[in-house]
């Protein structure tokens, strides 16, 4: 990777790891009830799981940083810590799926769940190329993972989430 990209990506990558924190994603139908919780209600229990989840990754953003910096960087061990940092997510995911949404929601938190899904595919590609074991280079990948993080930090924004997609530094 060549060096004067390394900024630039350190600043995406750290986004992806603690600017996402509070979001983690996994496959699967997001529930409904015909009478499921408010929007506020869900909002709060969503944004729950999100708040530990980001003090789960916080160690691994610290990590991370600290591998991916100077001249001893260290691109495969920081490739094992964004891979992670991806399986404390994928694990949250899973109980945000699980929350019954509010009626008429279903489609926006599912849209919303699958940006986000494609960030955690761009993160695990920045850290195949992190690690040496992709074709495709840092540079390439972190443009991706830098518009989904965008579009998805603007549409959790934009459903009132407070915790869940916020950029915490």
């Amino acid at each position: 990777m060549a060096r004067r990209r390394v900024p630039a990506v350190i600043a995406v990558l750290t986004t992806v790891i603690v600017g996402t924190a509070g979001v983690a994603l996994a496959s699967g139908p997001t529930r409904a009830l015909a009478s499921g919780p408010s929007r506020a209600q869900y909002i709060a229990k969503a944004d729950a799981i999100c708040a530990s989840e980001s003090k789960l990754l916080a160690p691994y953003a610290a990590e991370y940083s600290k591998l991916i910096a100077g001249r001893k960087a260290n691109y495969a061990k920081a490739a094992v810590v964004l891979s992670q940092s991806n399986a404390i997510r994928s694990a949250s995911l899973a109980k945000l799926r699980a929350l019954p949404v509010p009626a008429g929601d279903r489609t926006t938190l599912a849209d919303l769940w699958d940006v986000f899904d494609r960030l955690i595919t761009d993160t695990d590609e920045i850290a195949m190329a992190l690690g040496g074991s992709s074709v495709a280079s840092v540079a390439e990948v972190d443009v991706d993972a830098e518009l989904t993080g965008s579009k998805y930090q603007l549409d959790a924004d934009a459903y009132g989430f407070k915790v869940c997609g916020a950029r915490h530094g």
